[in-house]
C-alpha cells in the first residue's frame, strides 16, 4: 500500500494518524492529524496539536505502520534540511554520487543552474532535462515608452528566484534554496530513470 491510499483509506474510516512530516517550520517532527481530504498532492487535515486545518504535501509525509515506513524517503530531505545549503554547487558536491546511481546524467553552471538528464537508448544523454532547479534574481520584460517611442527593458527582483522544473509537473517557485531542493529531490527520485 503506498502513502495515498493509507491515506485515503484512514479518510473513510476517520482514523487519526500519526505523520512524520518533511516539510513546513518543524521538518521531520512527528505529529497527529485526523485527514479530511485530499487535494491533487495535499493531505487536508486537522493537527490535533494545534487543533488547526493545515494542508501537508503527500510527497513530505511518512507514517509508520508495523515497523515499516511508508511514504517520504525521509534520508535525503532530513539532510537537506540538516546541511541548510547556501549553493547549489555544495548540494552537487555531496549528492552527486546519489543522483548518479538513480540514472542521471548532470549538468550544472555558475551556481545557478542544476538539470538532470535521462539518457537515449544508445546511451548518449538527452538534451531536455527531465527535472531542473536554477536561480534567477531578477526578471526581464519589455515594455513600451510612450516618451521614447520604443521598447525598454525593464528589471525586478525576483521575490521567489528559485525555480524547480520536471517532465508533467508545473513550475514552482520559492523563496529558500533548501525548500526548493526539497521538491527537487522529490522529482529526481520519482521520475529516477533506475526506479530505486
Amino acid at each position: 500500500m503506498d502513502i495515498k491510499e493509507k491515506l485515503e483509506e484512514s479518510i473513510k474510516a476517520g482514523e487519526i494518524l500519526e505523520i512524520i512530516y518533511y516539510g513546513g517550520s518543524n521538518p521531520g517532527k512527528s505529529r497527529k492529524v485526523a485527514p479530511v481530504k485530499i487535494d491533487n498532492n495535499r493531505l487536508i487535515a486537522r493537527c490535533l496539536s494545534s487543533d488547526e486545518v493545515k494542508s501537508f504535501t503527500i510527497s513530505k509525509i511518512a507514517i509508520q505502520e508495523n515497523g515499516i515506513t511508508i511514504g517520504a524517503d525521509s534520508s535525503i530531505l532530513e539532510l537537506i534540511n540538516q546541511y541548510n545549503f547556501e549553493y547549489l554547487d555544495s548540494f552537487l558536491l555531496k549528492y552527486k554520487n546519489e543522483l548518479e546511481n538513480m540514472g542521471w546524467f548532470i549538468t550544472s553552471e555558475n551556481n545557478s543552474y542544476l538539470s538532470l538528464h535521462s539518457y537515449f537508448k544508445n546511451g548518449k544523454p538527452r538534451k531536455s532535462a527531465d527535472v531542473s532547479i536554477s536561480y534567477s534574481e531578477y526578471s526581464e520584460e519589455m515594455i513600451y515608452d510612450i516618451d521614447k517611442n520604443d521598447f525598454i527593458s525593464v528589471q525586478t527582483k525576483m521575490q521567489k528566484p528559485w525555480s524547480v522544473r520536471a517532465i508533467n509537473q508545473t513550475t514552482r517557485t520559492y523563496t529558500k534554496l533548501n525548500s526548493a531542493l526539497e521538491t527537487f529531490i522529490t522529482f529526481a527520485k520519482t521520475y529516477a530513470p533506475k526506479n530505486i
